[in-house]
Order: C-alpha cells, then structure tokens, then sequence
C-alpha cells in the first residue's frame, strides 16, 4: 500500500509522491513511458524512487529529520532554501526528483548490485578495447534527478555531526 509523506513525519510513509502527482508531473513532460506503465507498476517505481533517494543522499540532506520515529528522511528541520525561507514540508523539488527517478526506475534498478565486472580497468573484445578512467564512478548517476535537489545537499564531502 502506498502511504505518501504529507509533511507530518509518518511512521509507514513510502514515498514523497502520489501516482496522481507524478502522473501531472510526467504528463507536463509528455513521458509516455510512465502514461503506458499500469498502477501497481507505478506505485512500486514511487517506493523504489523514494528509497534511492533517501539512501544515497542521506548523508548529504541539509538539517535533521524532524521527529525520530519517521520512516523517510524528510521532513526535516533547519533546512532554509537559497532564498533564506525555512522549508518546513516535503519541498516541490524532492517531489520532482522523485517523479524523475520514479520514470528511471520503471525500467532499470536505481542502485544495481554490482561487484568486480563494474570497475573493469580494460576490456577487450576483438579489436575492440575499453579502458575507463581512474575516478570513473561505479554506480549509475542521474543529473536529471541530482539537479532537482540542488539546494537540499550539502556539498559532497562534507559531514555534520549533530552535538
């Protein structure tokens, strides 16, 4: 069952979207992958969305999860957009972020698992040969959905240690 994050800090919410949001969201895109996808399809892409985005930038999320027992990383508590006002609900631009990963997630594993083949320094087939660079990320990246949260993150790199 999907349970949407309204803002208050639930205990069993499982995604920041509705189907009906990101159905608005995809049809002002005119993404007909997502229109073709049935409901439960697009329900557990939400839940798939939403739990790649809470593991891969919880580190990084501006302030602190608002209550303890919440089952998302958000809401959270002193985070303030580029403006200077305190964002106290579930911000536009995680909502689109989930929307666009959502779409991503329909067809592929957000977070594959992968071992020793996904840091192949040289491959050859034939006379064919890759060789990727030395700071060639491992895991799959999504600008599409990491430009949407810009200025929820902090830098990368950077760890705050509440005191």
């Amino acid at each position: 069952m999907l349970v949407v994050e309204n803002g208050d800090g639930l205990p069993n919410a499982n995604t920041y979207l509705s189907v009906d949001e990101a159905d608005a969201y995809h049809d002002m895109r005119a993404n007909s992958a997502w229109d073709e996808a049935e409901l439960p399809a697009k329900e557990a892409a939400l839940v798939k969305a939403t739990e790649h985005l809470d593991t891969r930038y919880y580190a990084r999320w501006k302030g602190w999860r608002r209550k303890k027992d919440q089952a998302l990383e958000w809401p959270r508590v002193d985070v303030w957009d580029e403006s200077g006002y305190i964002i106290t609900d579930i911000p536009q631009r995680l909502k689109d972020a989930t929307a666009e990963a959502a779409l991503r997630a329909l067809d592929e594993e957000l977070a594959p698992d992968y071992g020793r083949e996904s840091v192949v320094k040289r491959e050859s087939v034939g006379p064919v040969s890759v060789e990727y660079r030395g700071d060639a990320p491992t895991s799959r990246r999504y600008p599409a959905v990491e430009h949407r949260l810009a200025g929820l993150l902090r830098p990368a790199g950077i760890k705050v240690v509440r005191g």
